[in-house]
């Protein structure tokens, strides 16, 4: 379960383990992907770990691997995650469209 949109949030440098743990404790189909100065980068989907796991059969590999490969849905021009996980929030976003 989660309460604040920084529940959904990973850091560029976690990995695809990481966030199907993450995804698995908020209930939230997706994690929000910040750099280190928590600027909101992109959207991992659990899809998005789905079908990279099936195509390298890699779960400790980093996220910041696959949005280089193009294998995240939604990667944006840096802007604050709190805009974004507000948003999310307002919307009660479950699932993100794959």
């Amino acid at each position: 379960m989660w309460n604040d949109w920084r529940d959904i949030c990973i850091s560029e440098g976690a990995t695809l383990r990481d966030a199907m743990h993450k995804i698995n404790n908020t209930g939230v189909q997706c994690v929000l992907i910040t750099d280190n100065d928590n600027t909101f980068i992109g959207l991992l989907t659990d899809g998005d770990i789905r079908r990279s796991i099936v195509a390298s059969g890699d779960v400790d590999s980093l996220i910041t691997d696959k949005i280089h490969q193009g294998l995240v849905s939604f990667v944006v021009t840096p802007i604050t995650t709190a805009s974004v996980g507000k948003q999310i929030v307002t919307a009660k976003l479950k699932d993100s469209p794959n």
